[in-house]
């Protein structure tokens, strides 16, 4: 059986991280990726540092030294710097099955579609919802400049392992996973 990879791709409040944990539940074998793993232990350092000298640091700046790290890593570093630490990650696990949390980047689809051209099977789903919606879930405003927070095109050149599904999360969560339901038992 071909491995299959379950990936989130939407900006902050659009659902990722509990459709995710949804889906980790449903296939219980599951082993969730999230690409942010791999830059939060630099910022955790950090923020560990400037509380140990007496430093209050707000869960906002606390997400924006995250955000400021992957991108700078991802910028001036290696474009695929995290998406590298993802595909390590999911060539070293062993279950059928793996969901990709947080594939915010076009560098992270090109990735994915890496591995779909390497034989696992991709399913990404893009999540879609309205500012206000996002706004009333997230636990701090969206960087909407920010590159990580755009809503990504499909690219023409995906592998045909690689299936691209809109889901509009800006209903209820039982929607949203009825959604996800039918793209899975679609793919069999």
């Amino acid at each position: 059986m071909r491995k299959t990879i379950y990936a989130f791709h939407g900006p902050r409040g659009s659902g990722k991280t509990t459709l995710s944990g949804w889906l980790q539940s449903h296939f219980g074998e599951a082993v969730l990726v999230r690409i942010k793993d791999g830059f939060e232990k630099y910022s955790n350092f950090i923020i560990k540092d400037l509380e140990s000298q007496n430093y209050n640091i707000s869960l906002a700046a606390q997400k924006e030294l995250k955000r400021r790290i992957s991108t700078w890593a991802e910028t001036e570093v290696d474009t695929n710097i995290w998406s590298a630490v993802m595909e390590s990650r999911i060539d070293g696990e062993q279950p059928e099955v793996s969901i990709v949390e947080d594939a915010r980047t076009t560098y992270n689809v090109i990735a994915l579609n890496r591995l779909a051209v390497r034989g696992f099977n991709v399913v990404l789903f893009r999540l879609i919802a309205p500012e206000d919606v996002r706004l009333r879930r997230s636990e701090t405003p969206s960087a909407a400049n920010d590159y990580t927070e755009r809503l990504l095109d499909k690219p023409a050149d995906l592998h045909p392992r690689f299936s691209w599904h809109d889901i509009d999360t800006s209903g209820t969560q039982f929607e949203s996973i009825q959604a996800m339901k039918a793209v899975i038992d679609e793919q069999g």
